[in-house]
């Protein structure tokens, strides 16, 4: 197996939606779509996860209506970082964290969207 793509509706969580910004994006989107992917390591740096990501996106955007897309990942995880960014989510608001990502202390995870007119204007 390659990797993973699971897609899933956002359901607007108070605990997540503390910051103005997500506060602003869940009120200007009704129906937002969280995405995540996970790529095995001797696949990683290979443009995989960017094409399914771009795929998915049109998937949603087109087949189930989605007025956004968010994307959520560690800032230390880079490549996820510059995955998201090639696919033109842009960052909407940072949360502190307390969690382990491949053995590393995370403290903060960065959530990033595109909206459906954004991404019609790509």
């Amino acid at each position: 197996m390659i990797g993973t793509v699971g897609n899933m509706l956002s359901i607007k969580n108070d605990e997540y939606i503390e910051n103005d910004n997500l506060k602003k994006y869940y009120k200007e989107n009704k129906i937002i779509y969280e995405i995540g992917i996970v790529v095995g390591r001797e696949y990683w740096g290979k443009g995989i996860a960017t094409e399914a990501l771009k795929l998915t996106m049109e998937y949603l955007f087109v087949q189930k209506g989605a007025d956004a897309v968010l994307g959520l990942h560690y800032s230390e995880n880079l490549a996820s970082k510059k995955m998201q960014e090639k696919c033109n989510l842009k960052e909407i608001c940072r949360k502190e964290v307390k969690d382990k990502w491949y053995n590393t202390d995370c403290t903060t995870m960065v959530f990033r969207g595109i909206t459906r007119n954004e991404w019609e204007n790509l």
